[in-house]
């Protein structure tokens, strides 16, 4: 274990990380595995990863001169080094085992909980942690959008779930050292099909419902899923469980066959089979309530904060996972109707013009559908949408979400979502052509590149009773333009031109 002074002599973190080598590795002080020769030093084994737009082989002699002592490769150098080069068939996991030997294999000393899925999984890695702090148990949560140990929240600056195998492991120490039994662990399919969480011991793997994301890296939705499952794997063989979403066309049936190992499911759909169902469910815009039936007990629930007929099944994904893992029901029930909404989930604002905001991180064909599903069934007026899509990603998503947009918004306002280095015309443009395609079209369909005015237009026109959907960025603190990471709140940006367009304050703000 290291805390960053101290550290493993060369062939002992090898040993213990399971890494095959010859005696004369050598016993050179190793207090950093690192796969970046920019953070070489004479205490740092470097890893060379074979990446997609770069290989680290072609940065050895740079990690040499930096002073690392030793490196791993998947070749070997055509030129010899003049220090050990260990070669190994998987340099990612390598890099991630070595990574975990480092800091002493936290993973194995807590149980750690592992949710994946396409939307949902912040909401229901949240709601895990408040089951847990509701029972006293020390725990942690690591999300898209911040970190959480023993309550002191920590924000994610950037727009990574999951961390690489130096920094995740270095933050599950410290979660370990700081006395947390218990980790919620929000499990990305790029941390799954790139290895960032190979070898970390997942004590249960919790799936929200899988569409498709991602697929500029996997390729197809089977792909997708596949990486996905790896999680699953990853569990039971631990000897963990998996908590899997029986109204889940697309992945039930793959998961619920993929190992031998043990699993529960949720359902909404009240499949008699699931051992976690929801019933009765009742919504608004300003309600939300269920009622659960649990092995244990059958309990009905008002929700205080939470809303969305979609975090039914986040809840009921929560439930399942923290109840199989011993947690009190009646007692996990109670704090998920407490609970506070997640940053960016979900988020309302009432305008004292009555005109409804809603602010959510829907950045798909399925959650964006989700959201503007509810909203129509709560709303009287007209629905307004703002919202884009992330350039230099998955391209195929953009014309099933203006579809989606197109048939269930009257207004629909298409604003950039981090274009990154994309054209932000083409990206709408994209979008445009699926909104296009609905008949009859909504009555409104309008191109604004600048976020901040294309959020003004909608409130500045909105009507009372009307609702405006913020979707695709919701917690995130930054929107990317071309190279630039430039500062943006949603939340906050909403409130200044509310207090610009009406002085007077919002009567209610919830979330």
């Amino acid at each position: 274990m290291t805390d960053g002074k101290a550290g493993l002599p060369l062939d002992a973190l090898l040993k213990r990380a399971g890494i095959p080598h010859a005696e004369d590795a050598g016993t050179a002080h190793i207090g950093a595995v690192v796969n970046d020769s920019r953070k070489g030093s004479s205490s740092s084994l470097f890893v060379a990863i074979p990446g997609f737009a770069m290989d680290g082989h072609d940065f050895l002699p740079a990690a040499v001169a930096a002073g690392c002592p030793a490196v791993i490769v998947e070749r070997m150098p055509e030129v010899a080094l003049p220090v050990p080069a260990i070669l190994v068939l998987n340099a990612r996991r390598a890099f991630a085992l070595l990574n975990a030997a480092l800091y002493g294999n936290p993973s194995h000393e807590m149980t750690v909980v592992g949710i994946t899925g396409t939307d949902g999984k912040s909401t229901v890695t949240n709601m895990i942690r408040t089951i847990w702090d509701a029972c006293g148990i020390p725990a942690a949560s690591f999300t898209t959008i911040g970190h959480t140990v023993h309550g002191t929240f920590t924000p994610n600056a950037g727009h990574v779930t999951t961390q690489e195998a130096d920094v995740l492991q270095k933050e599950l120490r410290e979660a370990r050292s700081s006395g947390c039994t218990h980790v919620a662990l929000e499990t990305s399919s790029h941390a799954l099909a790139l290895d960032r969480v190979y070898g970390i011991a997942y004590r249960a793997a919790v799936f929200t419902r899988i569409t498709s994301e991602h697929l500029e890296l996997h390729g197809t939705r089977e792909a997708y899923r596949e990486a996905k499952g790896l999680l699953l794997t990853y569990a039971h063989e631990n000897g963990g469980f998996g908590v899997l979403n029986r109204d889940d066309p697309f992945s039930y049936p793959y998961l619920s066959s993929l190992t031998a190992g043990r699993n529960v499911s949720y359902t909404t759909e009240d499949s008699p089979e699931a051992e976690y169902r929801a019933t009765g469910i009742r919504h608004s815009h300003d309600s939300l309530e269920a009622t659960f039936h649990l092995p244990q007990l059958t309990e009905h629930a008002a929700f205080a904060h939470l809303r969305g007929t979609f975090n039914i099944e986040n809840a009921l994904a929560a439930l399942a996972v923290t109840v199989e893992l011993g947690a009190d029901p009646h007692t996990a029930i109670r704090a998920l109707a407490a609970m506070e909404a997640v940053a960016g989930r979900m988020e309302h604002i009432t305008t004292r013009m009555g005109i409804e905001i809603v602010i959510d991180f829907a950045h798909t064909e399925a959650s964006l559908r989700k959201v503007l599903t509810d909203l129509r069934a709560s709303t009287g007026g007209d629905i307004w949408v703002v919202f884009g899509s992330a350039g230099e990603r998955d391209a195929a998503k953009r014309l099933p979400m203006g579809r989606v947009a197109g048939e269930l918004a009257d207004h629909v306002i298409l604003a950039n979502e981090d274009p990154r280095r994309e054209d932000p015309s083409a990206i709408l443009n994209d979008i445009a052509s699926g909104v296009k395609t609905v008949t009859p079209p909504p009555k409104e369909l309008r191109i604004i590149e600048d976020r901040t005015e294309a959020i003004r237009h909608a409130l500045r026109n909105a009507s009372p009773g009307d609702a405006v959907l913020l979707a695709g960025k919701g917690h995130e603190a930054t929107i990317t333009i071309g190279q630039n990471n430039l500062p943006w709140n949603e939340k906050e940006i909403t409130l200044g031109l509310l207090k610009e367009l009406d002085p007077l304050p919002p009567d209610h703000e919830s979330g």
